[in-house]
């Protein structure tokens, strides 16, 4: 039980998400819109690497990515960005696990 409560401690004190804690989904989207090229904004990327149903714009697609990342938080098990990041990346999860736990973390 100590060791679970000082994981936890630990964990928000690093800003990581620890198990049982929801994540800041407002960061976890810009570490998503980060990894997904949406700083640089070139022609024909895709707005938080959403390509699989059409948005109106920046604002609708970062609705959408939030509203996976609160889905995938529900629906996960064991750690959640690897959980998240096989749903949101199948073909490239580990690069994008990667990157976006960076980012997060980062702040």
């Amino acid at each position: 039980m100590r060791r679970v409560a000082l994981i936890s401690l630990l964990s928000l004190l690093l800003g990581t998400i620890s198990y049982g804690a929801e994540p800041d989904y407002e960061r976890l989207a810009d570490a998503v819109h980060i990894a997904e090229n949406g700083k640089s904004l070139k022609l024909g990327l895709e707005q938080y690497g959403i390509h699989s149903i059409p948005y109106r714009d920046e604002a609708h697609a970062r609705q959408i990515c939030i509203r996976t990342l609160k889905h995938a938080y529900r629906d996960h098990t064991g750690d959640y960005l690897t959980f998240l990041s096989k749903r949101y990346c199948p073909v490239n999860h580990k690069v994008w696990l990667k990157n976006v736990r960076y980012y997060y973390e980062k702040g």
